[in-house]
Formats: structure tokens, C-alpha cells, sequence
């Protein structure tokens, strides 16, 4: 569907006690293990800084 992210796949998520999905720490950050296959400029600016 053109305009919507892809979901997580099931591998990204933990299930606590009760039965509820929350996104495992070891896969928050994304651009760990998805990298830029090419050099190109990105399609979304990102503002953050870590020092704040």
C-alpha cells in the first residue's frame, strides 16, 4: 500500500507475561542491521541528537 511503512516482522517483538507485544531492545534501532545499499541522499531528515 503506497504511503504506509511496512510492518515489523514478528521477529522484532517480545511477548510479555500477559500476552502483550512490545518491540524487543535488541531490535529498536533500526539502521543496526538495516544499512543504505547505496549512496544516495535520504528520503527522511532525521534531527535527533544523542548529547541532549
Amino acid at each position: 500500500m503506497k504511503g504506509k511503512p511496512t510492518p515489523m516482522s514478528e521477529s522484532h517483538y517480545l511477548k510479555s507475561d500477559v500476552g502483550d507485544l512490545t518491540v524487543s531492545n535488541k531490535r529498536y534501532v533500526c539502521t543496526l542491521c538495516h544499512a543504505p545499499q547505496a549512496d544516495v541522499r535520504t528520503l527522511v531528515g532525521n534531527t535527533y541528537r544523542s548529547d541532549r
